[in-house]
């Protein structure tokens, strides 16, 4: 059976982990957006128009969104 170095296994752990909390991390202490704020809602034939406002913080696509 080869000898793995300690190192080796704490690299592969530590990059397994950013690869799984980062993305949850990022968006919790950045976000891309701000808080929306709704500005007005108006009836439309099939349901609602809704307006809001926000800031963008970060210069990224949004997805998610249709």
């Amino acid at each position: 059976m080869a000898k793995i170095p300690l190192a080796i296994i704490a690299a592969v752990t530590v990059a397994m982990l950013a690869y799984l909390i980062g993305p949850a991390a990022e968006t919790q202490f950045f976000p891309v957006y701000s808080r929306f704020t709704i500005e007005s809602i108006a009836p439309s034939g099939e349901g609602s128009l809704v307006s809001f406002r926000f800031t963008k913080n970060r210069d990224c696509d949004a997805r998610g969104w249709p």
